[in-house]
């Protein structure tokens, strides 16, 4: 359980704001009899110039347990550098281990996570300074638990403060 102390980020996500768009209506002759179109208003997303990214920090709780503080950083750029322009309220968790499970050959830690949005099974493992995540894209085994694993790391570790 060791291997998942301390602080991860999640990816830089880039924060999008929906704008709409007049595309005006023509007018058009068929033979002689006049055709007017009406205006068309379509919506389109378009960056906002900000992003987020999540940061988890994984301590201890006691034996067999972990709790998880997320954070979400938004940042007043697309790339989520400098300082975070705003904060937003953590969500704590508590994941308590449950053994072990090989999948995509290899063991993936089997995991209750717990939080005030209710309760779920994930599995995890870590693999240079990454933490993957089960894929639930192909549905739960039986068990409850996703037939294979992200391909890609959920989170990064992030560099111990000085």
């Amino acid at each position: 359980m060791a291997v998942y102390l301390g602080q991860w980020a999640g990816p830089c996500d880039e924060i999008l704001t929906e704008t709409f768009i007049t595309i005006p209506g023509r007018i058009y002759w068929i033979g002689e009899v006049m055709v007017q179109e009406p205006d068309t208003i379509v919506s389109q997303w378009v960056s906002s110039g900000r992003s987020d990214r999540t940061v988890i920090e994984i301590v201890p709780a006691r034996p067999g347990v972990l709790t998880m503080i997320s954070t979400k950083r938004v940042y007043g750029n697309p790339t989520c550098n400098g300082a975070p322009e705003e904060i937003q309220q953590s969500l704590t968790s508590e994941a308590a281990f449950l053994g072990t499970k090989f999948i995509d050959g290899r063991d993936a830690d089997k995991f209750e996570i717990r939080n005030a949005n209710g309760t779920r099974l994930q599995l995890m493992r870590t693999e240079d300074d990454r933490i993957y995540e089960g894929d639930f894209s192909f549905g739960g085994d039986p068990e409850g638990y996703p037939y294979t694993m992200k391909r890609d790391p959920s989170l990064e570790r992030l560099p111990a403060a000085p």
